[in-house]
C-alpha cells in the first residue's frame, strides 16, 4: 500500500503517488468494507488497516485518511472506527501534524 503497487493499479501506492508530486496530505487510501464489496480489489481487515496506517504515519509521515466503499456495509461504523483507531490517536496527540 505504501511502497509499490502492480497489476492494473501500477504506480498507485502512497509513496509512488507522492513521488509523482501529490502531497502526502492529499492521498487517501480506499478499501472495501467487506469481501463481498471487493469484486476486483484487495480487501483488508480493519485491524490490519489500523496497523498499516500506523506504519504509514510513523515510517512515512502519512496521515491523510481512509475512504471505504459500500458505506452501507459499515452501518454501525465499526469498520472505520477499528481501521482508524491508531490514526485518530496519533492525530489527537499531534494536532498540528494532522490538518
Amino acid at each position: 500500500m505504501f511502497e509499490s503497487s502492480g497489476g492494473p493499479w501500477n504506480k498507485t501506492s502512497v509513496m509512488e503517488l507522492y513521488a509523482r508530486g501529490i502531497p502526502l496530505n492529499k492521498i487517501v487510501i480506499g478499501k472495501p468494507v467487506t469481501t463481498a464489496d471487493a469484486s476486483n480489489t484487495g480487501w483488508v481487515a480493519a485491524s490490519d488497516l489500523s496497523a498499516i496506517f500506523n506504519q504509514g504515519q510513523t515510517k512515512y509521515g502519512w496521515h491523510a485518511g481512509l475512504m471505504v466503499w459500500q458505506f452501507p456495509s459499515d452501518a454501525t461504523g465499526s469498520f472505520v472506527s477499528t481501521a482508524t483507531t491508531d490514526l485518530i490517536n496519533y492525530c489527537t496527540a499531534n494536532p498540528g501534524k494532522c490538518a
